[in-house]
């Protein structure tokens, strides 16, 4: 039962940062943010696979 509380509270914890991010932040602000996020994970991504680390200090 422990173990199912736990998880519980993680999961709420998590859906309130949500909601909080996605209500408390401009719309524009969040719409850019998710557009730089995509574009560097894409970048990490081929720089992984390259071996190219110093992109990212």
């Amino acid at each position: 039962m422990m173990i199912w509380m736990k998880i519980s509270s993680a999961n709420i914890r998590l859906a309130r940062e949500a909601f909080d991010r996605a209500t408390k932040l401009p719309t524009e602000f969040v719409e850019e943010m998710a557009k730089h996020r995509s574009r560097a994970l894409i970048s990490w991504t081929e720089a992984k696979g390259e071996g190219r680390f110093l992109n990212f200090p």
